[in-house]
């Protein structure tokens, strides 16, 4: 497989079918034949930035909003109160799960809008149920698949300025989604998916990664 992104090119070999620590393969998804067609007509073409964004960040929503569902049927076996769960950290000084859940929103909706220099909308700001961030997920979803390739069109070369309390960073909208704005996405559902899973709910690696394009 060959993935272009600009003039560079970087040849990614299969991984063996090993066993992960929670059981599942790590190639599960690899061994599927509508992931073989994805692979196969995309190895040579170089990646737009809409190919970046959109389709990775439906991908994950979409599993949070699957591992979001199995926490609902857990608190409704367990007979717990759907808050407890919500407001659950991974330390005391992190933000509970509902805010690991907004703040993944902003940095895949919210980003995709900066990129496409158009205004995000409100995806809401209820979180007092699972019910409701799943909603507030459905409306990102929904504004992310709204987003052309024409409207990221040029993105990659788009200034991006990002105000801090103590540094103003910079950079073009490549580096911004690549090496900022991914990442952060990455990390923000990432601690929602461990919340829950130390929680005890019982979700696996699957549950995160979601399903693959076809």
């Amino acid at each position: 497989m060959i993935v272009c992104l600009g003039r560079s090119s970087t040849k990614i070999g299969r991984m063996p079918n090993t066993t992960a620590p929670d059981g599942h393969y790590l190639d599960d998804h690899i061994n599927s034949a509508p992931q073989s067609q994805f692979l196969e007509r995309t190895k040579t073409m170089p990646l737009s930035m809409h190919q970046l964004t959109v389709p990775v960040f439906v991908q994950y929503l979409d599993a949070l909003s699957g591992v979001l569902d199995k926490a609902a049927a857990h608190c409704e076996a367990h007979k717990i109160d759907e808050s407890v769960l919500l407001q659950m950290r991974v330390s005391p000084d992190m933000f509970d799960l509902a805010r690991q859940v907004g703040i993944a929103l902003h940095f895949s909706g919210g980003i995709i809008a900066q990129l496409a220099g158009i205004e995000a909308p409100d995806f809401g700001a209820d979180n007092a149920s699972f019910a409701d961030l799943k909603g507030r997920i459905a409306k990102a979803v929904d504004f992310i698949k709204g987003v052309t390739p024409e409207q990221l069109e040029g993105s990659a070369d788009r200034e991006i300025e990002i105000k801090q309390a103590t540094r103003t960073l910079n950079f073009n909208g490549q580096v911004f989604l690549l090496h900022h704005a991914m990442p952060q996405f990455c990390f923000h559902t990432t601690t929602a998916y461990n919340i829950l899973r130390h929680a005890g709910v019982e979700i696996g690696k699957r549950d995160y990664m979601g399903e693959y394009p076809s």
